[in-house]
């Protein structure tokens, strides 16, 4: 039977139907105006005059005590604004035998009145009404046997009724939850009104049983539609409310940084702005529709490998600007129930235990009250997690339990903390269905939703390439599919992002079943699909012969080429040939497919079923058309054939940038790093603020994608105003031939006034509706503070610096279309905060003025190569025949780990040390030694470390500067410490070997003092550890008695570079902070 998808695109009429609200834009910074909403009297209001918000009255009554006996006393904090509206508290207690007693009074803090005869529950409400008799504020209370019972009003006063068992038992949830089969489950306490509640997996789909698959949510934030996006997420909460779900731990927040990562399908992109705005718009749909949404990773968890173990080390500036952002607006945007901890550690501390970031940046800066629960089984003593105020801890267990109770018993719990962490669950506890005792646990609407899922996964597919009009194919074309995704199509991700659909609709099922297209040789096309599907248990040898290609551009009136990639939780991509690269197999089938159809001149496409952006330049120039249709969810059948077709003109937008080489990308240096650190060298240079800032081309551009029809930019402007936002205008006019939406994006290039910045960087944008040909439509974008601040980690503060701000309407991050500017005379601190989660010492990390963009050479440019190296116990030296001018030394190690020496030396092979580097795991490095002049160069790791190859290379004039010899001060000086373990002599840290220690005890005072016998100027350090399993400090003294601290630094740090420094001291002594084991090898002081 054919079928039309036409029905499936009116996706604003089923989302009240599926969601049970009216669909809408969410309250997002980001979501634009359009002439659409103002169509009535088609005009903008001009920025100038936009009239001042007036003060809106509003009161909050916060109840303190609750006391039911004979009488009703209540006693509360009433909180107005402006400050003393005048009015009066209406108290009335109402009983289940229908008696009620009710009064009114002056608002003085207090109230009492006659208890109503026992009838079971009493209910207590309150209001406070001003002079004109409006209600400014209520509140709730129940009381049944005379215990206080749970409302939202009652949360604190229901943690001061618990029992410390309770409270160990409630923040501790639970893996067995009341339904069956879902993720977990908090504690109930029965005679307190508490219930159990559920949560569950379900990003695209609700996963523990049969639900409809929704396309992903990097598909959906590619709509860079917010009413898309919103409708999606309200049809994953109504499908979790059917289903007996409170809350779905969704979205993913983390940002794309890498197109490696294997959970880039579960996040939206690599921009925090687009982030934020796509998230919001989920959250609020759901919850909309009456279910919870949990945030999640907080943070810092952008790859699999090693997420249990790794320390994401980033500056404050990157973490605040590009991975807190996301989440930091989202808060503020759509007030999310729930938020989860990630696994990995951030600056060196677990999140799950992390203060700084779940106490002092999420509750005291950004004032959150849901809840934070961690990931399952993360890292971390449940008494820690409580002291840093991460309120769940799942999933928990008796033992747990257990452990809180020997926690508070022994004092190690922070009491407060633990109350605040009750309250944060309880408050979560009143917003969910369960409490409200909303329906739920009945029948999901597949066929509705079913048909939602694959309207909204037609609006999500990017089209790449469309040379020549091969696309959209004419009514009644025969397509020749090839590749495995075509008949076993990828639709989502595995692990937690994995959902078990009642009904799929592979890629060559929807086109059969197209109105308007079939398949050619079907029967043929079943048994040769295996050719473009890797990572999959379904392998087939078997590839595309030149006579099959042939035979099929014969018969068929074009070709679709399906590339597959599966991608899962707990894994990250590959580089190499049939993940990020296509397969030989892959590669031949492409070449062969388009010589043997542009032949009989027709056409062939590639569709790209991946979870993320894969290697197309050596291959895109081979096809006519590229679809990137990601994870579409149960539907992609249907949504192909409709874009295919035509029938749904593609509007879709990358959210991430597609690089020429995998080596292009600033991430690839420092991934997957060790199992101990990954370091965010990149800084706030992720994604196209990268390419963009050095001049890094692109196979496809961040914000990028091609409709069947033409867009004219024209009338760009953007007007500040009095409230200190801007408002940009532009009109967008459909120049083609076919009906189509366009996403104009605004790109801002900020001032350097106070800090360096990236070229440019997303502030805003908005979509169209559907353009007739011919037909404009002006869209206005309101450009907020929190779209433009940088944070100044020198003042600890967010800031819009002065200066000039130049404007960019834009279709892509590489296609400006208009340009606008607009002056700030002085400096505006947005948010004046304290630095937290401060990396110590401060990561590698790119610095605009003095990055330059690396291109790997060939061999051809080289001086000296592998053949020219010999090695001897660790060092391997390098003889470049003759004494050269040196620049970039390229190294390719296995997996180095350890931190390494490269020195050099003229023909006397007297060798004088030029620097130390680490490099964290790298494969790959380059130092460059600034054109120092020598024959012999030799690479030293600190321990045993396979160099698979070498290239050294002639420095250029713009490499050269001057070299610096210090000498090492500490070496052999005095030195004197607290404890001595065994034979691990204090003496041994400034013996000049690597191979020997100093080691203290685990227990008690530890401190290691080096003594230069006399102050000297200190230009840097190197400090080589055993071991620092706490954090510790570097201080100086030039008496010996009053020191000052130089630099805090991590548990973890065993090799410590601390450069530029300009200090006078005699002597520096290392502390450790706490008790644990803390040795040194070797510490060098240069100056």
């Amino acid at each position: 039977m054919k079928k039309s998808l036409t029905v499936l695109c009116i996706l604003a009429l089923l989302l009240p139907v599926i969601t049970g609200c009216t669909p809408g834009e969410p309250d997002v910074t980001t979501s634009p105006v359009t002439a659409e909403e103002t169509a009535d009297t088609a005009t903008v209001t001009e920025a100038e005059t936009e009239p001042e918000e007036e003060e809106v009255k509003s009161a909050v009554i916060k109840v303190n005590t609750l006391s039911v006996s004979d009488k009703i006393k209540v006693t509360y904090t009433l909180t107005t604004t402006p400050e003393n509206v005048a009015g009066k508290l209406t108290v009335k207690a109402a009983a289940e035998s229908g008696e009620v007693r009710e009064n009114t009074f002056d608002p003085t803090g207090e109230a009492e009145l006659e208890s109503p005869a026992d009838g079971g529950v009493i209910t207590i409400s309150m209001s406070f009404a001003d002079g004109e008799g409006e209600v400014l504020d209520t509140a709730e209370l129940r009381v049944k046997d005379g215990l206080i019972q749970l409302t939202e009003d009652a949360v604190s006063l229901v943690v001061a009724e618990m029992t410390d068992d309770e409270k160990a038992h409630l923040i501790t949830g639970t893996g067995k939850p009341k339904k069956a089969g879902a993720s977990g489950g908090t504690y109930e306490i029965e005679r307190l009104g508490v219930p159990s509640i559920t949560v569950n997996d379900g990003p695209a789909g609700v996963r523990y049983t049969t639900s409809v698959w929704y396309p992903s949510i990097m598909n959906i934030t590619s709509s860079w539609d917010g009413e898309l996006i919103y409708g999606v997420g309200g049809a994953i909460g109504s499908d979790s409310l059917a289903l007996g779900i409170d809350i779905v731990l969704a979205p993913g927040m983390n940002i794309q940084k890498n197109v490696l990562g294997g959970r880039n399908f579960e996040y939206c992109s690599e921009d925090p702005l687009l982030t934020a705005f796509s998230a919001s718009a989920y959250v609020n749909g759901m919850q909309a529709a009456g279910a919870g949404a949990c945030l999640k990773h907080f943070a810092g968890n952008e790859q699999e490998t090693n997420r249990g173990s790794e320390s994401s080390t980033m500056t404050e500036r990157a973490l605040r600007e590009i991975y807190l952002k996301p989440f930091q607006l989202t808060v503020k945007n759509a007030s999310p129930w729930s938020i989860m901890s990630s696994y990995n550690q951030l600056n060196g501390a677990y999140a799950s235990i992390n203060k700084d970031l779940l106490t002092g940046i999420l509750r005291d800066e950004w004032g959150y009250r849901g809840t934070v629960m961690s990931d399952w089984g993360s890292a971390g003593a449940v008494t820690d997690k409580v002291n840093a105020q991460n309120d769940l801890k799942m999933p928990g267990d008796t033992d747990d339990a257990k452990n809180m109770l020997a926690g508070i018993k022994s004092g190690k719990v922070d009491m407060t903390a633990l109350d605040l962490c009750c309250e944060h669950i309880l408050y979560t506890v009143t917003q969910t269905p369960t409490f409200k005792e909303l329906e739920m646990n009945r029948k999901v609407s597949f066929t509705e939703n079913g048909k939602l899922s694959a309207a909204a996964a037609a609006d999500t597919l990017v089209l790449l390439k469309n040379d020549n009009g091969a696309l959209p194919y004419k009514a009644g074309t025969s397509v020749a599919l090839f590749g495995n995704g075509a008949y076993k199509t990828v639709f989502g991700g595995s692990g937690s992002g994995g959902v078990s659909p009642k009904k799929t609709v592979t890629i060559a099922k929807g086109i059969s079943s197209s109105s308007s297209l079939s398949v050619y040789d079907e029967k043929n096309n079943i048994f040769r699909r295996a050719e473009a599907h890797s990572k999959t248990s379904q392998s087939n040898d078997k590839a595309v012969s030149v006579e099959y290609a042939e035979k099929c551009a014969e018969g068929a009136d074009a070709a679709v080429i399906v590339i597959s990639r599966d991608s899962s939780e707990g894994a990250d991509n590959s580089p190499d040939k049939g993940d990020y690269l296509l397969n030989d197999r892959e590669f031949d089938m492409v070449k062969r497919v388009s010589d043997a159809f542009h032949a009989k001149k027709k056409t062939v496409v590639v569709l790209i079923n991946t979870g993320s952006a894969i290697e197309v330049a050596s291959w895109r120039d081979l096809v006519d058309g590229i679809i990137f249709i990601g994870y579409p969810g149960q539907g992609a059948g249907d949504a192909v054939a409709a874009v295919l077709s035509g029938e749904v003109n593609p509007s879709a937008k990358t959210t991430m940038s597609w690089p020429l080489s995998y080596s292009d990308t600033p991430a690839h240096l420092y991934f997957p790093g060790n199992p101990g650190k990954v370091v965010y060298y990149e800084d706030i240079y992720v994604g196209y603020r990268y390419y963009g800032t050095f001049g890094v081309d692109v196979a496809y551009p961040f914000g990028y994608g091609l409709s069947y029809t033409e867009f004219e930019y024209s009338g760009f402007s953007v007007k500040e105003n009095r409230n200190g936002t801007f408002t940009a205008e532009l009109t967008v006019k459909n120049t083609g031939t076919a009906a189509g939406r366009e996403t104009a994006q605004i790109y801002v290039s900020k001032p350097e006034t106070t800090l360096e910045q990236p070229k440019y960087e997303l502030c805003g944008f908005a979509k169209t509706k559907l353009l007739q040909p011919g037909e404009s439509e002006t869209l206005t974008v309101k450009i907020t503070s929190d779209d433009l601040f940088s944070y100044d980690t020198e003042n600890s503060r967010y800031i819009i610096d002065k200066g000039e701000y130049r404007f960019y309407a834009a279709s892509s991050a590489a296609d400006m279309r208009g340009e606008a500017s607009a002056e700030i005379k002085e400096l505006r601190v947005i948010y004046d905060v304290e630095n937290r989660c401060v990396p110590s010492p401060e990561p590698a990390h790119i610095i605009k003025s003095e990055y330059k963009v690396r291109v790997q050479r060939s061999d051809d440019e080289a001086i000296a190569l592998m053949k020219d190296t010999e090695k001897s116990g660790r060092a391997y030296t390098v003889d470049l025949k003759e004494a050269r001018e040196v620049g970039d030394i390229y190294l390719y190690w296995s997996s180095l780990s350890t931190p390494f020496t490269v020195s050099f030396a003229g023909e006397d092979k007297k060798f004088t040390r030029y620097d130390v580097f680490v490099i964290d795991g790298l494969d790959f490095a380059v130092v460059n030694l600034g054109g120092v002049s020598a024959r012999y160069v030799r690479i030293e790791p600190a321990a045993s470390a396979t160099l698979n190859d070498v290239k050294v290379f002639p420095a250029s004039e713009d490499e050269k500067k001057e070299f610096v010899e210090y000498e090492n001060l500490a070496l052999k000086k005095p030195v004197t410490s607290a404890t001595i373990e065994g034979a691990y002599y204090d003496r041994y840290a400034v013996d000049g070997d690597l191979t020997t220690r100093w080691g203290s005890l685990q227990n008690g005072e530890s401190w290691l003092c080096v003594d230069l016998k006399e102050t000297k100027q200190i230009k840097g350090m190197l400090l080589y550890l055993e071991a620092a399993w706490v954090p510790y400090r570097v201080e100086y003294s030039n008496d010996g008695k009053n020191f000052t601290t130089l630099a805090r630094l991590g548990s973890g740090e065993v090799f410590v570079k601390l450069k530029d420094l300009d200090i006078q001291a005699r002597y520096v002594r290392f502390i450790r902070e706490g008790e644990n084991w803390f040795s040194i090898y070797e510490v060098e002081i240069y100056g």
